[in-house]
């Protein structure tokens, strides 16, 4: 598998306040339920309106095409965890077939006590902007892990959340994209696994700055919660 194999299924949102444009990323995942929901960092989501701009590659062009959020879910009702930086909102409809657009739960890493091994690579998918005149392609960063699990505090939440750091900083526009580390399965082939969320850079006094991860057994717990309610 390649690296742009997975640009259809990177998407960016993009909300419109006070003239300006907010931008985030974010993906589908498809549950073991069958159910459908759009993931990213909870303060993408907190910006977001019934307006809100989904922005996916067009299968057949290639270039950008975008649907309104209340096509996806008619109140933008998101559900936040209580103090992780993640978000989901449950599909309730779709004007457009989503099934090339999804990642299977089953990629995504349900273990706090797993994070990539410092040895290999990592890529960050983010979209920072979209240019519709310009075929859809997300923007990546390859990184090496700078820590194993960690904790970073979430203003939001006024908590602290278990994450992990790589070695090279996010970038605006980047929160809420998904972090693969490229593996080898049984059978030989590099298979995707997603690690985690962007959730933004920690900067210190000397200019250091590092990417910090969102752990995605979070988006598991998350997921537990939207079936018990």
């Amino acid at each position: 598998m390649k690296k742009n194999d997975l640009f259809k299924n990177i998407i960016a949102i993009r909300t419109a306040k006070n003239n300006s444009i907010i931008c985030g990323t974010g993906f589908f995942i498809k549950t073991t339920e069958n159910k459908i929901y759009l993931v990213t960092a909870a303060h993408v989501a907190k910006d977001t309106t019934i307006n809100t701009d989904i922005w996916l590659k067009d299968i057949n062009s290639g270039f950008p095409i975008y649907i309104k959020i209340n096509q996806l879910n008619p109140m933008a009702m998101w559900l936040y965890h209580p103090i992780s930086d993640i978000a989901i909102l449950e599909v309730k409809k779709s004007t457009i077939d989503l099934t090339p657009y999804l990642l299977n739960i089953n990629s995504f890493i349900n273990d706090f006590n797993k994070t990539p091994d410092r040895e290999n690579t990592v890529t960050m998918y983010g979209i920072p902007d979209i240019y519709t005149d310009l075929k859809f392609a997300p923007f990546t960063c390859d990184c090496k892990p700078a820590s194993d699990l960690w904790v970073a505090f979430f203003d939001s939440t006024n908590s602290s959340f278990k994450c992990f750091m790589l070695d090279k900083p996010s970038t605006q526009g980047f929160s809420g994209g998904p972090v693969f580390s490229f593996e080898k399965n049984s059978e030989g082939e590099k298979i995707p696994i997603c690690y985690g969320i962007i959730h933004g850079t920690r900067n210190d006094n000397t200019g250091g700055k590092l990417a910090i991860v969102v752990h995605s057994a979070y988006l598991f717990e998350l997921i537990e919660y939207a079936r018990n309610i």
